[in-house]
C-alpha cells in the first residue's frame, strides 16, 4: 500500500500492489493460466469488479480492523484474478445455508471477539474466498458489514437496557467510545449517551430491541 502519492498537480492518490506470487497462486487455484495481462480496464465506471477494488482503498484510508482488512483484500484479489487472461467470470458455488448458519452463529456468538476470516471460513469448510462469495450472495453484505450491523444492534439492546456506553464499547469489540459513537450515530441518528438517557425511561425486552434495531440497520444501508 503506497499513500498520499502525487503526479503533475495537488491531487494525492494511493496504490495497492499484490504480489505476483500470490496473484498467481489464486488464479492457479481457479484452474486458470497464470498470466499477468487484464483483459479490460478494471476501474470502468460500470463494471462489476469495480466495488471491491474501490472498497479495497476507501478501507485502507483509515485504519481497518483485521476483519475489514482481511475481507476486503480478499475480495479485491478475487477481482482482480477474474480480470486475468483466461478469467472470464466463474458462478458462483452453491453452499449449503446450514454452512453459513454455521458462520452466522459463530458471529453472534462470539460478537465482542476479533474473529478473523479464516475463523468463519472455517467454521463454514471453505477457503476465505469461497466465503467472502457464498456469504455476499446470501446476505447482499460481506462478513465485516454483517458483523458491524450487530455489533451497533447489540449495543442499541444493551444501551436500552441501562448498560452503560464505556462498558457497551469496550464488551463489542469497539475500539473505544468515539468508535462507538460514530456507528451508531450514524445508524440511528443519535449519540449513544443520548440514546441511553432517553430510553431509561422504559424499554422492551431485549430480544425485541436489537431486532427492531437490526431491522433499521438494513434499512439505513439500502
Amino acid at each position: 500500500m503506497h499513500r498520499d502519492l502525487r503526479r503533475d498537480g495537488p491531487a494525492r492518490f494511493q496504490i495497492v500492489t499484490f504480489d505476483v506470487a500470490l496473484v498467481r497462486e489464486q488464479a492457479e487455484r481457479r484452474g486458470l493460466r497464470p498470466s499477468l495481462a487484464l483483459r479490460v480496464p478494471l476501474l470502468e465506471r460500470r463494471h462489476p469488479d469495480r466495488r471491491p477494488l474501490l472498497a479495497l482503498h476507501r478501507a485502507y484510508r483509515g485504519q481497518p480492523d483485521p476483519l475489514t482488512r482481511q475481507v476486503v483484500v480478499a475480495e479485491a484479489l478475487d477481482a482482480l484474478v477474474r480480470q486475468l487472461d483466461g478469467a472470464g467470470s466463474w458462478p458462483h458455488a452453491s453452499v449449503a445455508r446450514g454452512r453459513l448458519g454455521r458462520v452466522v452463529e459463530l458471529i453472534h456468538a462470539r460478537l465482542g471477539d476479533a474473529l478473523s476470516l479464516d475463523e468463519l471460513a472455517a467454521a463454514a469448510g471453505l477457503d476465505r474466498f469461497q466465503l467472502c462469495r457464498a456469504f455476499r450472495a446470501e446476505h447482499g453484505i460481506p462478513p465485516y458489514t454483517y458483523v458491524l450491523r450487530m455489533r451497533v444492534a447489540r449495543a442499541y439492546a444493551w444501551l436500552a437496557a441501562g448498560r452503560p456506553v464505556s462498558e457497551v464499547a469496550s464488551a463489542l469489540g469497539f475500539c473505544d467510545q468515539s468508535q462507538l459513537h460514530g456507528h451508531f450515530r450514524r445508524a440511528f441518528g443519535i449519540p449513544p449517551g443520548a440514546f441511553a438517557r432517553v430510553a431509561r425511561r422504559g424499554h422492551a425486552p431485549l430480544a425485541v430491541v436489537e431486532r427492531s434495531a437490526t431491522r433499521r440497520l438494513a434499512a439505513v444501508e439500502r
